[in-house]
């Protein structure tokens, strides 16, 4: 009997457990902050407890338009944008716009100038009329204000003085060049007419390029070089088609065996290199070698690769490429090659063919074993191959073997069947888990998420645990420990990253606050922080910590050093006798620690101790101060030190030493001034670019042959004539030194790279990282998609047309839909059309549509295909729906991991569940208060959410770390890039646009422009500025207490380092700041720095090997160096010792190296699977590492994915985070999801990577290029039309897009652009110079890969199509269709087999006349023919000749679809259409004929296919995507817009757009809506629409008027048209009038100041003029007034109010009358027109009809009329005439004639109900006696009617018989049908029959809506929930916020105590006034609850 009472007990409290009072929790009773600042309250948290919070949030939503989605740095150059506010708004027009400046007018708009009153239009230098607008015109072409107009420049001595050079005047008139004294003269006719250096350039056509010679100008032609010039190089500098000649002098450059001399066998006129040989010159290639040349040696005197054919040489390509024994060796890659009697192949196993014994394959290689099933020849050692069971133990690559009736290799499922336990198969063999059957074994998964079973849910390879939980495989987590372990050591042991819980049960998270600990027990765990037990509380690692004896690392002996090991921010303090965190200034400290403060170093001086600053030193001279501190010089007393100014600052030549930018000042003799390019001397001071640098950063060196002297840098890389002075330009363009010219290095083509070392990938990348090597590796080439080995889906994607693919590893071509990679699933990851995921053997979209999903049957159906789905039952539909954030169960829980969830998801404030994402930050809640959709970072001030930034709310200074870990990347980040940091990196502040603008100077840290510092180093008087690569180490200034460091100084400019605490210095190879032990730290320190041969310091670097001895063989500027026949030379792997065998031994010596085969070293390989053995199996050229698959036995890429497919446990697979979660270099390589990560040396943070991240040090497109193949560098102008370059930016789509010549470089999609007459277009063959500098074919293949050289050899033409279009020899190369042509009886033709010389008459020299030749028996060359080749798959015919297939068994010709006889062949045709097999035949592959899904992705036409209803069909255009926005569908398809339902559709015009949120783009340009008109329109400017009327355009903007045709943008009152635009200006309100009363002069448009100033005399007039003016009908206008102060019948029209309103009625018309009395008095009821009581009461709300007129409205019995009574109301409403009375009365229900139904009744008034044949008054229910009238329901609630009357519903089954009731009452009751074994009844609800009837699993109320029943959807079933055990991310929510968390005891509690059982009991009160909130019994509940208990008591009798 106990035992029943116990269970009864249990049973009523797990029933009561979720039941969910209907009282909610109150602010004072919830114990959590989280549920406190749940918007849902209103509650603040103060301290410890919740209180009341009044302030109410408000939600502001902002619309979309077409420019909202562009940034600040793209805005103002799309057309119909304009930035303004700090936000990308449509466009008005310039003039609306009032800014005087240029600067400011163009960052509104590139399209707008300034008249220097407001913006203008740029348009042609006549149209400009003053002469601040005369600036620039359309061509971006300054412009000539030429005494009182504005004009183009015409003759050269109009252009400015300040031209300096030949280049800036030709840009303007190319008949001009440079003055004397500066600004511009006419060209001479021949450049020997030019008398001055800086003219010899042109001539004055520019048809001939001059250079200065001996003090002369004469043209650049070979022969007017120096006879002096003896030597290649001196004629290749003085013009790169120069050689030198006999006798001296340089020639033009022909072929090799024209060069006469050695000296000029250099190269011929193709750039290829030549050789001398026997006193003669050859080409440098192997074939042509001499044919005396009989051995190996003497052929690799030309080339190493080069090898003999017995009578001559021919380049090794493999091992076949030698015909004879002699030239049969080893490759030069190290591969091994072998003489097998008859021809020369590789030595691998498989080519031993003739051993017949297993010791013969042995001496052959020890890799090798007798082949026994052939009983002849070799084959590889593995497993596999051993046949004796007794040697089936290791094979030769350290593979165990195992015996399964043959030799295998181990794998963990050969185990036995018997292993039924974990440590049973790790026995067996590391890396094996229990198999998931429980019998036998598997591999061990990367994941715990990637076990499907139970029994194998043990342990992954990394070695953590897992844990089976709601049939999952998951983590271990802290809190699923059991409650019974008790300390932190067993915390630990179930997961390291545990301790012990607070309350001493069970464990908890390693927290990162050392306050939550609450226990000794579980404080003092973990590094970061450290925390410590200081007597009874947990408190972080500091300063003051460090003498608590027992703690870590305390201290015992107390001094300057042991405090700043202890932590590096502590001193000494003042007692000495502990620590103290540095104090923000010295004066604090005394003379026992003045050593430092927070913000500089410390002196003592005069008894106290002072700030390291320049006032408070002493000295006598410049040096005395400047070796103190680097920022000071002497004072003009010369008694102290000041900070290093301008030199026109110094007064005495003492000081006259350096300026404030590191530069030179030069002492006159009277004043001191900056020093110049010209004050160089002609001396070995200034014979380097480096040299000149240090004079001047505009300076580079002389250009003649001694190199002595400094000049100005020039405008163009092409100027420069010199490897050594080709640099960069005075812009700061980059230059590179390529084909003996100088160019910008980023306009060269891939194709334009000339290398004198191996054309491999990493070569060529290694000069612009988007090429890489050609197939024949003769040259270089663009990159693929496939080429980039990215792991992130950002870096693919800044690749035109790439993205990622699955595995994460490299970028591949982006489909346009996910199911185009069904046919490979390793790409499925993205798609055009959003993100995909493998899903069975599907290919789907991760974020597909879950109700576009097919019908379910299980809930799995939905989950399989999207884990966001669930199934929905409605009846007996079921349909898939969304589901919700909180049900993500996952690893990680982050805000990336909830996005892939699903868009709406983010994570929760505490970072432990996903939570639905709020629109606003304002409309978010404490708990969801992270991010939101429209505003991004949100914060959480304790009782309101704000957004950190957006354009009209800043909150910049709310986000605050006290641990002073913030940046400004950081700040930028989280505040849509409107925040900045402060210096203390402690908070947030606003971001200014430039540096001057901060006026705090602890907030000067960096603005827009890039990073801050201070003016001078005391910070009195001290103001913030730009920091720039002008301003030199020393003359950075940070604050008078700032502690320099090394990196604060190398981030601020990467060649400077601290100078002690006091300031910055420049970088030497002797000022390191850490001992430095290898080249690798002294090239990073400083990149003309190495080792010394001690290994301890570091030295400058030599220029070559060659200059040091064998005995301090250092590394050189030429690359690393090594010593062998005891000479330095620059190392190459083959040279070192063939004592060295293996990986490691050769790549410590070199990391380029690796192991040979046997012996020494080679070059490391571009490929991984390029390697053949396990000791070469290490990493790649470009170190990327290689793992070795021994089941295979081949060498492929390290990919932990790939290892994890393969079942091999692989210890250095680590467990993979998200970027932000990595705390180290080592592992910020790359995500859980396979994405890449980025090390943010700023802030030394991991983090994701994009352009904008990338160092503001940036100031090149190269290094931008460096950082990301898709940046640029980033370059805006400032106030002062400078540039200021900082940082990347994304490249644009278009050429024309960039406004700076530096970004002028390529495109998105790498197209080249050219700098073209200020603009920037793309590059193509006309835009070559027609000079001579492109007077080869090969110089116009440099310039452009289609392009060849004009008739005139005089510039580029675009290739011909064919070989027989080329006129001339020179161009007789290769047609534009790729055929390779020859000249032959002087035209040319196409290269073809049958065209062979007959002296090409074998295979190999057929091959090298054309690749696709060879030779037939008649020793004539003819074509390769497929049936030559016998393979069986499609990809090796293609491989072996492109236009090849296969039939099943040999290649055949590739040709239509239907020629081919068998499916493998069945691929693609040759025209490269897709063919497709269907039952016997081939056919063209067409979406409709398809008849699998994983087929259905594209037709032969690439027509895009979709599979629908088990059908493939077309797929439409847009209506397949799916979207919320225009932006979610243009990312889809550029085609598309958003349309109705979610759904995308096909852009349309903008005027056939019907609703707002589709109203962006149409197919004429841009679009508006606007809202009045509820039209969408075309939109580019106010222009664009053609209203007639101010008030129609100022719908459209307010910066919007007419012109009377058509809408225009405002512009100044008194520039504004009087044909309806004087409204308003820019400048205000604006007025129209004339200069006198009746006067005939046209008039004019004013700013308004008062109507008087416009002289009309009647009212409609007035208006005209202006809006607020009537007339006085005398005079002219005045101010309209109410309508009573009015004196004239002209002024009574309208009153100065206008329509009143109230509660929306009108009850003033605001139009005025003239009475019969002569006074004008505002309209009456009398005044109106009116036929109906509605036209009058609409017109005004105080009148009504009377059957003729409009009257004042009275109360329905004042009317005494019955024609009046029945059409007027009254006061009250509705009248009606009451015959019986004969008086008026209100209508009533019993007033309708026509009551049978409830809708006659309720027309004529809503308040009556039907009983079936009378209107009557709705009421209580036990009034009702109809049951017609009951069904409609009481005043008092719900009717239920028992057959014979109507009665309140109390409870559910009191509607037992009563459908329609119970229905009504489908909140809380369910009804069941009557059936032949039952009678219908009304019940309560459970959770199933809920979701049931009203389609979704939710919480509901029981009948008396006292509580709420708490339900879950859980496995597809809607269940009860105990409410008790949510967790607190649930708690307060899913409860309806009537539960709070109590973190004390660790549970979710009711805020109403223990529920109240006595709440059951039945209460029969009623309530007769509402029909929602009827108190009544909860018998149904009770008796349920009983029925159980019933049940469970007769079950256990």
């Amino acid at each position: 009997m106990k035992i029943k009472l116990v269970i009864i007990f249990y049973l009523i409290i797990l029933l009561e457990a979720s039941t969910i009072s209907n009282t909610k929790c109150k602010c004072d009773q919830i114990l959590s902050q989280s549920d406190c600042l749940n918007p849902q309250n209103n509650c603040l948290w103060d301290s410890d407890k919740c209180i009341t919070n009044p302030n109410p949030t408000v939600v502001v939503t902002k619309n979309i338009t077409y420019c909202s989605s562009f940034a600040d740095s793209i805005c103002q150059s799309i057309v119909g944008c304009a930035w303004v506010d700090k936000e990308c708004q449509q466009f008005a027009g310039c003039t609306a716009y009032y800014y005087s400046k240029y600067t400011e007018c163009q960052y509104v708009s590139q399209y707008c100038s300034t008249d220097g009153f407001h913006c203008i239009d740029i348009g042609n230098c006549v149209d400009y009329k003053t002469e601040t607008a005369c600036f620039k015109n359309q061509k971006n072409l300054q412009c000539y204000w030429n005494v009182d107009k504005c004009q183009d420049f015409t003759e050269c001595n109009q252009l400015p003085l300040s031209f300096q050079s030949d280049s800036e005047c030709r840009q303007y008139l190319s008949k001009c060049t440079v003055g004397g004294q500066g600004g511009c003269v006419e060209s001479e006719e021949n450049c020997e007419n030019y008398k001055m250096m800086s003219q010899c350039r042109w001539n004055k056509l520019q048809t001939q390029q001059c250079i200065w010679v001996d003090n002369k100008c004469v043209s650049l032609l070979c022969s007017n070089a120096p006879i002096t010039y003896t030597t290649h190089q001196q004629c290749q500098q003085f013009m790169n088609q120069c050689t030198t000649q006999q006798n001296g002098g340089c020639t033009n450059i022909k072929g090799c065996s024209d060069a006469k001399i050695e000296a000029a066998c250099i190269k011929n006129s193709n750039n290829e290199s030549c050789i001398w040989l026997d006193n003669n010159c050859y080409d440098q290639v192997c074939f042509k070698a001499p044919t005396t040349f009989t051995t190996n040696e003497q052929c690799q005197i030309i080339a190493k690769n080069c090898i003999t054919t017995m009578n001559g040489c021919i380049e090794q390509v493999s091992c076949s490429s030698s015909n004879n024994e002699t030239g049969c060796i080893d490759m030069t890659d190290g591969t091994k090659c072998f003489w097998n009697g008859t021809q020369c192949v590789q030595k691998i196993c498989s080519n031993n063919t003739s051993a017949t014994s297993q010791a013969e394959c042995e001496i052959y290689s020890n890799e090798c074993t007798f082949n026994v099933s052939s009983s002849i020849g070799c084959v590889d050692k593995i497993c596999e191959n051993i046949t004796q069971q007794d040697q089936c133990t290791t094979d030769a690559f350290k593979n165990n073997c195992v015996w399964k009736s043959n030799c295998f290799t181990k794998q963990c499922v050969f185990a036995s069947k018997t292993y039924k336990t974990h440590s049973e198969c790790e026995m067996y063999m590391i890396g094996c888990v229990l198999d998931d059957s429980g019998f036998g074994c598997m591999n061990k998964m990367l994941t715990c998420q990637a076990y499907t079973s139970e029994k194998s849910c043990y342990q992954t390879q990394s070695g953590s645990y897992c844990v089976w939980k709601n049939s999952m495989c998951v983590d271990r987590q802290c809190n699923m420990a059991d409650s019974s372990i008790t300390t932190t050591e067993g915390c630990q042991q179930y997961k390291i990253d545990c301790i012990l819980n607070n309350n001493q049960s069970g464990c908890m998270n390693l927290t990162s606050n050392c306050n939550d600990r609450l226990l000794q027990q579980n404080c003092q765990f973990g590094t970061s922080p450290i925390c410590i037990w200081n007597i009874n509380k947990c408190v972080q690692q500091s300063c003051e910590t460090a003498n608590i004896i027992g703690s870590p690392n305390y201290l015992t002996i107390f001094n300057q050093q042991s405090c700043n090991q202890y932590m590096n921010n502590c001193v000494l303090n003042n007692s000495s006798n502990g620590c103290i965190t540095k104090p923000s200034s010295c004066n604090v400290l005394n003379i026992n620690n003045c050593f430092v403060s927070t913000q500089n170093d410390c002196i003592w001086t005069g008894g106290q101790c002072k700030e390291k600053i320049c006032s408070n030193l002493v000295g006598s001279s410049h040096q005395d101060c400047y070796n103190q501190y680097s920022q000071c010089t002497i004072n003009s007393s010369l008694n102290g030190c000041i900070n290093i100014q301008k030199c026109q600052q110094y007064t005495i030549s003492e000081q006259c030493k350096l300026n404030q930018t590191g530069g030179q000042c030069i002492w006159t003799g009277l004043q001191c001034r900056e020093s110049g390019c010209s004050d160089s001397t002609d001396t070995n001071n200034y014979d380097t670019y480096e040299k000149c640098q240090q004079l001047n950063s505009q300076c580079t060196v002389l250009s003649k042959v001694n190199q002595q002297g400094c000049v100005n840098k020039l405008s163009n890389c092409v100027e420069y004539k010199y490897d050594y002075q080709c640099h960069s330009t005075i812009n700061q363009v980059q230059c590179i030194w390529l084909q003996d010219q100088c160019q910008e290095l980023q306009q060269i083509n891939c194709s334009d790279i000339r290398l004198t070392t191996t054309y491999n990938d990493t070569n060529c990348s290694s000069v612009l990282f988007r090429c890489k090597a050609n197939n024949l590796t003769t040259g270089c080439i663009n990159k693929i998609c496939t080429d980039y080995l990215y792991t992130t889906k950002v870096d693919c994607e800044m690749i035109s047309g790439c993205t990622l693919n699955k595995d994460q590893n490299r970028c591949i071509v982006k489909k346009d839909f996910c199911s185009e990679y069904t046919s490979d699933l390793s790409q499925c990851k993205y798609s055009k059309e959003g993100e995909c995921v493998v899903k069975g053997t599907l290919c789907l979209q991760t974020h597909v549509e879950c109700s576009s999903l097919p019908t379910p049957s299980v809930n799995s159906d939905c989950s399989d295909k999207r884990d966001f789905c669930i199934m929905v039952v409605s009846g007996t539909n079921k349909t898939c729906n969304v589901g919700l954030c909180s049900n993500y169960i996952g690893g990680t829980i982050s805000f990336e991991t909830c996005q892939e969830y699903d868009y709406s998801c983010t994570i929760n404030r505490t970072g432990t569940a996903c939570i639905n994402m709020a629109n606003t930050c304002s409309a978010s809640t404490s708990d969801n208060c992270v991010y939101s959709k429209n505003d991004h970072y949100c914060i959480w001030t304790g009782t309101v959410c704000k957004p950190i930034a957006i354009a009209t709310e800043k909150n910049c200074s709310l986000m605050t770390d006290p641990s002073s870990t913030l940046s400004y990347e950081i700040c930028l980040q989280l505040s849509n890039n409107y925040c900045s940091v402060n210096r203390t990196m402690n908070a947030c502040t606003n971001l200014q646009a430039d540096c001057s603008l901060y006026i705090n100077l602890n907030d000067c840290y960096q603005s827009s422009r890039g990073r801050c510092i201070q003016n001078q180093q005391l910070n009195t008087g001290a103001t913030c500025i730009n920091m720039s690569n002008s301003i030199q180490c020393n003359q950075i200034y940070l604050g008078e207490s700032y502690t320099y460091t090394h990196d604060i100084c190398q981030k601020l400019k990467n060649t400077c380092t601290n100078n002690s605490t006091i300031g910055c210095q420049d970088k030497t190879c002797l000022n390191v700041d850490t001992i430095k032990t290898s080249h690798a730290d002294c090239y990073e320190w400083l990149a003309t720095c190495t080792i010394n041969s001690s290994f301890n310091a570091c030295v400058e670097m030599k220029l070559t090997c060659q200059e040091q001895n064998a005995k301090s063989c250092l590394w050189s500027q030429e690359g690393e160096c090594i010593v062998v026949d005891n000479k330095c030379i620059k190392i190459a792997c083959h040279l070192l010792s063939n004592n060295l065998t293996t990986h490691n031994q050769c790549q410590n010596i070199s990391n380029k190296c690796t192991v040979a085969n046997k012996g020494g070293c080679i070059t490391k390989l571009q490929n991984c699977n390029s390697y053949l053995t396990q000791i070469q199996c290490k990493y790649n050229y470009v170190n990327k590492r290689c793992w070795w698959n021994p089941s295979t036995l081949n060498c492929i890429d390290f990919n932990c994915q790939e290892i994890e497919k393969i079942g091999i446990i692989e210890p250095d697979c680590p467990l993979l985070k998200s970027c932000d979660q990595y705390t180290t270099t080592s592992q910020c390589l790359v995500d859980n999801n396979n994405k890449n990560c980025y090390w943010n040396t700023t802030t030394n943070k991991c983090q994701y990577i994009s352009c904008n991240v990338a160092s503001l040090s940036f100031n090149s497109h190269l290094q931008c290029q460096n950082f990301d193949i898709n940046c640029t560098v980033s370059i805006k102008l400032d106030d002062q039309q400078q540039q200021i370059i900082q940082g990347c930016q994304d490249k644009s789509n278009n050429c024309t897009d960039y406004k700076f010549e530096q970004q002028c470089i390529t495109t998105k999609d790498n197209k080249k652009c050219a700098w073209f007459e200020s603009t920037c277009i793309e590059m193509n063959c006309n835009t070559a110079p027609k000079t001579i500098d492109y007077s080869t074919h090969q110089d116009c293949q440099n310039y452009l890969n289609n392009c060849t050289v004009s008739s005139d050899l005089l510039g580029c033409i675009a290739m011909p199509n064919k070989c027989t279009e080329i006129s001339n020899e020179i161009s007789c190369i290769r047609d534009a269709s790729g055929n390779d042509c020859f000249w032959y009886n002087s035209k040319c033709e196409i290269k073809t087999c049958s065209a062979a010389p007959p002296d090409q008459n074998t295979a190999q020299l057929c091959s090298s006349w054309l690749p696709t030749c060879t030779a037939e028996d008649t020793n004539k060359c003819k074509r390769h023919t497929c049936e030559e080749y016998e393979f069986t798959t499609d990809s090796q015919c293609k491989t072996a000749m492109s236009t090849c297939t296969t039939d099943g068994i040999k290649c055949i010709k590739r040709g239509s679809c239907s020629t081919y006889i068998s499916e493998i062949g069945c691929t693609k045709s040759i025209k490269d259409e897709q063919c497709y097999w269907i039952g016997t035949k081939c056919t063209l592959k067409e979406c409709q004929i398809i008849n699998k899904e994983i087929d259905c992705n594209s037709s032969y036409n690439n027509i895009k296919c979709i599979w629908d209803q088990g059908k493939c069909r077309n797929i439409g255009e847009c209506q397949d995507y799916n979207g919320t926005t225009h932006l979610d569908c243009q990312k889809s398809n550029i085609s598309c817009t958003i349309g109705e339902n979610s759904k995308c559709m096909k852009i349309k015009s903008c005027n056939e757009f019907t609703t707002q949120l589709s109203c962006i783009q149409g197919l004429d340009g841009p679009c508006k809506w606007i809202d009045k008109l509820s039209q969408c329109y075309q939109f580019t400017s106010c222009k664009s629409i053609q209203f007639k009327t101010d008030q129609e355009c100022k719908q459209i903007s307010p910066l919007c008027t007419t012109d009377g045709q058509s809408c225009i943008p405002i512009t100044l009152c008194t520039e504004t048209n009087t044909n309806g635009g004087c409204v308003s200006g820019i400048d205000g309100d604006c007025i129209k009038t004339v200069p006198t009363l009746n006067s005939s002069q046209p008039p004019i448009c004013k700013l308004f100041s008062s109507c008087t100033d416009a002289y009309y005399l009647t009212h409609q007039d007035c208006q005209i003029a202006n809006k607020s003016c009537t007339t006085d009908g005398l005079n002219g206008c005045i101010n309209l007034s109410e309508c009573n102060q009015y004196v004239n019948q002209a002024s009574c029209k309208i009153d100065s109010i206008g329509v009143q309103l109230k509660n929306d009625l009108i009850i003033s018309t605001g139009i005025c009358v003239w009475n019969e009395s002569g006074q004008c008095q505002n309209q009456n009821c009398v005044d109106l027109l009116g036929s109906s009581h509605e036209q009058c009461t609409l017109q005004l709300s105080t009148c009504t009809y009377d059957g003729t007129t409009c009257i004042i409205k009275l109360s329905c019995n004042e009317y005494k009329l019955q024609n009046i009574c029945s059409v007027a109301y009254g006061l009250e409403g509705k009248c009606n005439w009451n015959t019986t009375l004969g008086i008026c009365q209100m209508f009533m229900c019993s007033s309708i004639i026509n009551g049978s139904t409830l809708q006659l009744c309720q027309q004529s008034l809503p308040s009556c109900i039907t009983d079936g044949s009378n209107c009557i008054n709705k009421d209580m229910c036990s009034s009702y006696i109809t049951k017609i009238a009951c069904s409609i329901g009481g005043t008092d609630g719900i009717c239920v009617w028992n057959g014979q009357s109507c009665s309140l519903m109390q409870s559910c089954t009191q509607a037992d018989q009563d459908q329609e009731a119970c229905l009504s009452a489908k909140d809380r009751c369910a009804f069941k049908y009557a059936t032949g074994l039952s009678t219908s009844s009304c019940y309560a609800h459970t959770c199933e029959s809920y979701q049931k009837t009203n389609g979704k699993c939710d919480s509901f109320y029981d009948w008396n809506l006292s509580s709420k029943r708490g339900c879950q959807l859980l496995d597809g079933k809607c269940i009860e929930i105990d409410l008790n055990t949510l967790d607190q991310s649930k708690c307060f929510t899913v409860s309806d916020y009537t539960y709070t968390w109590n973190a004390s005891k660790n549970r979710c509690q009711s805020c109403n105590g223990q529920k109240d059982t006595t709440s059951n009991q039945t209460t029969n009160k009623t309530n007769s006034t509402s029909n929602t909130s009827t108190p009544t019994s909860t018998v149904d509940d009770f008796t349920q609850n009983l029925e159980l208990i019933m049940m469970l008591l007769i079950m256990i009798q």
